[in-house]
């Protein structure tokens, strides 16, 4: 991400998940996993705090977003940068 790309966080709000709603809404994202011994710790820790769920607009926001919040494998992670204003 170069110096000239803007991504603009549109949506930011904190909320509490309520495990019911997880395993309505997320069955088709976790479905590969929800047969699995560990699942009912997935949703234990899912559902333990608050989560943050954005909408990020601007060019390149996925590869963006990737950099700021970090690769899923910690050992292909980059210190993140961010320019505040």
């Amino acid at each position: 991400m170069s110096e000239r790309e803007i991504v603009c966080v549109r949506l930011c709000v904190c909320v509490c998940v309520q495990c019911a709603c997880v395993s309505k809404h997320t069955h088709t994202h976790t479905q590969n996993i929800a047969a699995k011994p560990f699942f009912p710790e997935v949703l234990s820790y899912m559902t333990s705090g608050p989560v943050v769920p954005m909408i990020w607009e601007g060019d390149g926001v996925v590869k963006a977003g990737r950099t700021i919040l970090g690769a899923t494998k910690p050992s292909g992670t980059t210190p993140p940068f961010f320019y505040f204003f």
